[in-house]
């Protein structure tokens, strides 16, 4: 048997800008010294396998820094590999999880 997940359409609601044009700001990115933007990751919120045999990777479902939940992104683990912090707390909260 499949479960297929569903909600009601009771549960939407039409999204409404701020009409004051008070959207939060989103910090700029870090510049590296190569000159390359990098964000700074929150916290790893998931992570899954992508890919098939020879080419599945892991990737993170990331929290980035300053941005709300409608920017988190799944990132290859080559992309965040300088946040080995985060990557091990999340790996020390969920030890079943997808790992490298």
């Amino acid at each position: 048997m499949r479960i297929h997940p569903v909600f009601h359409i009771n549960l939407l609601q039409k999204f409404h800008p701020d009409p004051y044009g008070r959207d939060p700001s989103q910090p700029p990115p870090i510049i590296t010294e190569e000159g390359e933007e990098e964000y700074e990751v929150e916290e790893i919120l998931d992570s899954k396998w992508k890919g098939r045999s020879k080419n599945k990777k892991v990737w993170y479902l990331i929290k980035w820094v300053g941005y709300d939940a409608g920017s988190n992104s799944w990132e290859p683990a080559d992309n965040v590999g300088n946040a080995e912090e985060a990557i091990q707390e999340f790996h020390k909260k969920f030890p079943e999880a997808v790992g490298p």
